[in-house]
């Protein structure tokens, strides 16, 4: 996948079958479709909307710089508290 830092990105916080997950669209086409925490093992939805926007925020930051995947790491989801 190609992006570029024009392109328009765009964050959606939704509700899941067992709390909050994220979509993040490039120009309207879903490019993650993030119903889980991602990196911690298992399943685990986001406990709160406030946690899946503010990772989902970190995530549209770093796509916006152009970085892809846009990896996070468990120190960056914790000090987001969204573990």
């Amino acid at each position: 996948m190609v992006f570029s830092r024009k392109s328009t990105f765009t964050l959606e916080v939704q509700p899941t079958a067992s709390g909050w997950g994220y979509l993040i669209r490039q120009e309207g086409r879903v490019v993650i479709d993030q119903p889980t925490i991602p990196v911690v093992p298992g399943q685990r939805s986001f406990a709160t909307r406030q946690q899946a926007q503010r990772v989902g925020e970190l995530v549209l930051t770093k796509m916006r710089a152009g970085r892809f995947p846009p990896t996070l790491s468990l120190p960056e989801l914790d000090s987001l508290g969204a573990l």
